[in-house]
């Protein structure tokens, strides 16, 4: 028997009431409450230079596929957005599924760490990685994963002369275009912010500038997502992943001033990367070099953050004939680590690579 019209309205009241109060309560447990630990999967740091520490994790499987995994992170952020919690990390989900990884952890650049640019992060940094990599395993080629920008430091390491060590590079919504996303506009427009001026006035891009840039690429973002958190406060397992989604994403990096400059000039204002114009290292920089590793892509079809325009070059221009673009439901973020992305992203992930590592 259905209820009645008015014992439906009496029910979703009494509801609508319980939660407001449960709301006013877990907020207070919110604000008062240490944020949950992120990136705890087991490792070991095997080395160190300036802002990079580059770990090994702890392996899970019986058996290892032979290729090792590399994986960049933006030098914003810290590995542990992607080893987020047991069950929610792509890091945990490698291991399980058999591949030796390492990682580039970065930390807080330090004031005399400002002359490293491009040339470190994606030259340097890198090649001294691969080379502790290779002394670690024996083997002579890797896969290099990266997710945004650190898919850009892999991508302009592959380009450069990696054709015999890099065997599969795989990015995760990685802007081969930085100028073309749409709200980096201001970034790129020295007269909007003055920001060539403030770059030369420092040594270490703040924690408070990239933020500051983050709510300028996002700007809806930031309000939106805590106007969902207030309204599903009542609902633990919605707080708890929105603790641990936020933790990751806003736990942001002091970068080198060089590093940024170089970002903003040459590969956003001057479109090096995608013209094939980029030096890095003294060499020429060119996606058309890229011919030898298989090449994926994996792009969020409600990714805000990086348009089509920025993302789409880097499978057109490599000439890899092993090259394969993949689109999931989610976000910028949501398609690497989310909820979805377990379900979606990661066993396509595996069943590409699983055959390329062996």
């Amino acid at each position: 028997m259905s209820k009645k019209p008015q014992e439906g309205r009496k029910s979703a009241l009494a509801t609508s009431l319980q939660r407001a109060v449960q709301r006013r309560i877990k907020g207070v447990e919110y604000f008062a409450s240490l944020g949950p630990p992120v990136g705890q999967s087991p490792k070991d740091v095997l080395h160190r230079h300036g802002p990079l520490s580059l770990v090994r994790y702890r392996s899970t499987a019986d058996e290892v596929y032979r290729v090792p995994i590399l994986f960049i992170c933006p030098a914003s952020h810290r590995a542990g957005m992607m080893d987020i919690a047991p069950g929610f990390s792509l890091f945990e989900y490698l291991l399980n599924a058999g591949y030796d990884l390492f990682a580039m952890e970065w930390g807080p650049a330090r004031p005399e760490d400002k002359h490293m640019g491009l040339d470190h992060y994606a030259d340097i940094f890198v090649r001294e990685s691969i080379s502790v990599v290779q002394r670690e395993t024996g083997e002579d080629q890797v896969t290099i994963m990266g997710y945004c920008a650190g898919g850009i430091l892999g991508t302009i390491y592959t380009a450069m002369d990696a054709q015999d060590t890099v065997k599969n590079l795989v990015c995760f919504t990685t802007p081969i275009r930085p100028g073309k996303l749409q709200n980096f506009a201001p970034l790129t427009q020295s007269d909007v912010l003055q920001l060539d001026k403030y770059l030369n006035s420092v040594d270490v891009v703040p924690i408070e500038l990239t933020d500051q840039i983050q709510k300028i690429v996002d700007p809806v973002k930031s309000t939106a997502t805590k106007l969902s958190l207030w309204n599903n406060m009542w609902n633990d397992k919605y707080v708890h992943i929105y603790r641990l989604l936020n933790r990751v994403t806003c736990d942001t990096l002091p970068m080198p001033v060089q590093y940024l400059r170089d970002f903003i000039i040459q590969l956003a204002r001057a479109d090096q990367l995608y013209k094939g114009t980029l030096k890095v290292g003294g060499k020429r920089v060119s996606l058309d070099n890229i011919r030898n590793p298989s090449v994926l892509h994996i792009v969020g079809a409600a990714d805000t953050y990086v348009q089509r325009d920025a993302s789409q070059p880097l499978i057109e221009l490599v000439r890899s004939k092993d090259k394969l673009e993949l689109e999931f439901e989610g976000g910028h973020f949501a398609v690497v680590v989310g909820p979805n992305a377990v379900r979606t992203s990661w066993p396509a992930i595996d069943e590409w690579l699983s055959e390329r590592s062996e």
